[in-house]
């Protein structure tokens, strides 16, 4: 068996300094961190003593970040520390604003066009 390290780089890449920098803010507003499920557990709970964190997968941070809004309208979301996936979803929600209400509320049923140009 390989002494190789196996690991995530996504994960290692939240275990910083200037990914702890990038939370600060988050911690005067109202906010939610949503952090990748193979981040480290020292960084998740560094960043929960910061803001609220949920961990979330690639399959359902959607439906996470669509349900923290439904609760808290005025949150702000802090994602991490996947950017590529990040900027995915804001170009998902973006797309959501010029559907129907119906095909909105299909992906979460407690949103419609006005509320997800309001999350943006």
């Amino acid at each position: 068996m390989s002494n190789e390290r196996i690991g995530c780089s996504l994960a290692d890449a939240a275990a910083t300094s200037t990914y702890m920098e990038y939370l600060e803010p988050a911690s005067r507003s109202t906010s939610l961190h949503v952090i990748y499920i193979n981040t480290k557990l020292e960084t998740k709970a560094y960043a929960h003593e910061l803001v609220p964190t949920i961990t979330c997968t690639s399959s359902n941070v959607i439906q996470t970040i669509l349900q923290a809004f439904a609760q808290v309208p005025d949150l702000t979301i802090w994602y991490g520390p996947d950017s590529y996936m990040g900027a995915n979803i804001v170009e998902l929600f973006q797309q959501m604003t010029v559907m129907t209400d119906e095909e909105v509320a299909a992906i979460h049923p407690e949103h419609n066009v006005d509320s997800i140009k309001k999350l943006l």
